[in-house]
């Protein structure tokens, strides 16, 4: 078995710890959900995102929901925000958190 797929069946099979964030990051990670009209699941996703739990089957495993349906959310949280990755999502929360005055981009929506 390859190096990366013991790690994958190891992150997959690891218990997941309950997230508490910090009161003020919590504020700021509802703030910045309101001001991209986040889902409550994608608010969850991104709590565990701002909380280090980075790899889908992690996220899935702690939301219990399957690797895709995590991966879809995801995509509708960096359409919402205007970014491509889970970097820049995060390097967007960070200068919400840093800057929390200015005005979110323009958010277009081609449906």
């Amino acid at each position: 078995m390859s190096f990366a797929a013991e790690l994958d069946n190891r992150t997959q099979l690891e218990e997941v710890p309950a997230v508490a964030l910090n009161p003020a990051l919590e504020d700021h990670l509802s703030e910045f959900a309101d001001r991209f009209s986040l889902t409550t699941r994608e608010r969850q996703l991104m709590e565990l995102l701002v909380s280090g739990y980075g790899t889908v089957p992690v996220l899935a495993k702690h939301l219990d929901l399957s690797p895709n349906t995590v991966h879809n959310h995801f995509k509708n949280v960096f359409r919402r925000t205007r970014t491509h990755s889970k970097t820049g999502v995060l390097a967007l929360f960070i200068q919400h958190v840093t800057s929390p005055s200015e005005e979110p981009p323009a958010i277009v929506d081609h449906s």
